[in-house]
């Protein structure tokens, strides 16, 4: 498993700071930003606690359905 920095517990938690100011379930997010299936809110709880690194293309995707700018994810 990959150590957790610093950026990327940063990134996870203005995630979840965004999809919690969205009123959005982990679930939920994972369904607008493509993911299916019963463990697809999973995926969103991995990245929030940092055990998993996005790629570009679906940080953008996250920004999108949180409306909030990419640059603000990773900033």
């Amino acid at each position: 498993m990959k150590e957790k920095t610093r950026s990327s517990s940063r990134l996870g938690a203005r995630i979840r700071a965004a999809r919690l100011k969205s009123k959005l379930t982990q679930l939920a997010l994972a369904h607008a930003i493509g993911y299916k299936g019963e463990d697809a809110g999973a995926y969103v709880s991995r990245v929030e606690a940092c055990n998993q690194e996005p790629r570009l293309p679906v940080l953008a995707r996250l920004a999108k359905a949180l409306k909030v700018d990419l640059a603000s994810l990773v900033q």
